[in-house]
């Protein structure tokens, strides 16, 4: 009589020890993406009034290039030798990408 019931309590134990239950959260990069399109090679990127970043080919062949930009709104300026090709302000974000054509 005692063994039946052992291996039933047992039996219970291990079925109640599969049943699991698990929540968890995932955090999003608080970072949008700027991504040039079209003549960028030569040109130099300002964003927010800081010091231009001259933009420099990556592979001759490429006609685009993405920028990692906080979220929020930022003003992006493209400039080509002393002259303004792009003064935009643009809002980025979470995980979304803002192209900008640059002529």
């Amino acid at each position: 009589m005692k063994q039946p019931l052992i291996l039933l309590l047992m039996a219970n134990l291990l079925l109640d020890g599969c049943g699991h239950y698990s929540e968890s959260t995932t955090q999003l990069d608080d970072r949008g993406h700027l991504l040039l399109t079209g003549r960028w090679e030569g040109t130099e990127l300002a964003i927010d009034g800081q010091a231009p970043v001259p933009l420099l080919p990556m592979d001759p062949a490429t006609t685009k290039r993405t920028f990692e930009i906080p979220t929020g709104k930022h003003r992006v300026v493209i400039t080509q030798q002393g002259r303004v090709l792009v003064d935009r302000s643009l809002f980025f974000t979470s995980q979304t990408t803002t192209e900008v054509h640059v002529p």
